[in-house]
């Protein structure tokens, strides 16, 4: 595993292997990642692919909840999804 998301992206576009990049844009209250924090989702990338464009995704960090994670923290998180 690649630790720098650009790297991982990378390798991965040279293999040819579908990838997402994943980037907080925007947070709220209590958040395990900051803005900026970036991943790339390798094997779970064609539902993403397959949805269409890039977009903005949120996340509520709570247990309970239509948009809920199942975490503790009790923010939200905006992330940029880039196929």
């Amino acid at each position: 595993m690649k630790s720098n998301p650009i790297l991982a992206l990378a390798d991965s576009l040279a293999k040819k292997q579908p990838a997402v990049l994943a980037m907080v844009i925007h947070t709220q209250g209590a958040s395990p990642a900051k803005v900026g924090a970036q991943l790339v989702y390798l094997a779970d990338a064609w539902p993403v692919i397959q949805q269409g464009g890039a977009r903005t995704k949120n996340y509520r960090l709570s247990e309970a909840g239509e948009e809920a994670i199942g975490t503790l923290c009790g923010g939200e998180v905006d992330v940029f999804l880039q196929p």
